[in-house]
């Protein structure tokens, strides 16, 4: 039996068992293609583009700030300790910035052999083992550890689903998005799926959940916000 028809019996399997959610209401954000989302301590959502850009937007999409220091591709954001953390996957740079201000601070290199469209996809922080977790997008994807000063410490293949577009780290587990199987996953600490969900959205491109739990979920294409409620 062939390792493709053997990885394709356990994609089925993990499909089938996957939970069907839709979003309880929904919201046009007016970003041009927005890579992923984060909830700030403030009650607002820092958002990404492809294009290389960092904004703060309010619970009504209404844009409230916008960083000067642009990148080329940006793909995912956190906010920690009062700093904004945002990969850049085209040149393999973490950007930092005020959480205040939006003003950039400094960025640190990361060194990853691949094609430039190839790079990290997500960044999660791991409170509990406090380390930064990357994520390549695809072909194939890794699921790297990193120190707060971006020293890498460990790589884990992930081959469950065909991309990771988005990750988390909520209420103590991390959490990753795949936008082609348009699937929420939940992970152990040993990076193997707990629990999934089937979110049926176009595009699913970042998530991230608000002050109430609810899963937040944006989609690339249709420039759209779309908030599923408490999933757990």
């Amino acid at each position: 039996m062939s390792l493709f028809f053997n990885w394709l019996i356990a994609f089925s399997l993990l499909m089938n068992g996957a939970i069907k959610i839709k979003p309880q209401s929904k919201m046009r954000l007016k970003v041009n293609e927005p890579s992923d989302i984060a909830y700030t301590k403030d009650k607002n959502y820092l958002v990404v583009s492809d294009g290389g850009t960092l904004l703060k937007l309010d619970n009504l999409g209404k844009i409230i700030l916008k960083a000067k220091q642009t990148g080329i591709d940006f793909e995912g954001v956190i906010e920690l300790e009062n700093l904004i953390y945002v990969s850049d996957e085209t040149t393999r740079k973490i950007m930092i910035y005020d959480a205040t201000t939006l003003e950039y601070t400094k960025s640190y290199q990361l060194h990853l052999q691949r094609a430039s469209n190839s790079g990290f996809e997500s960044i999660a922080y791991n409170t509990k083992k406090e380390k930064f977790i990357l994520i390549t997008e695809k072909n194939p994807i890794t699921i790297q550890e990193y120190s707060k000063d971006f020293v890498l410490q460990g790589e884990i293949p992930f081959t469950s689903v065909r991309d990771i577009s988005a990750a988390s780290f909520y209420n103590g587990s991390l959490f990753l998005l795949s936008d082609e199987d348009h699937l929420l996953m939940k992970l152990s600490e040993n990076y193997e799926i707990e629990k999934t969900w089937d979110l049926n959205l176009l595009n699913p491109e970042g998530f991230c959940f608000d002050e109430n739990n609810n899963l937040i979920v944006i989609s690339d294409d249709l420039e759209m916000l779309y908030n599923f409620g408490k999933i757990e």
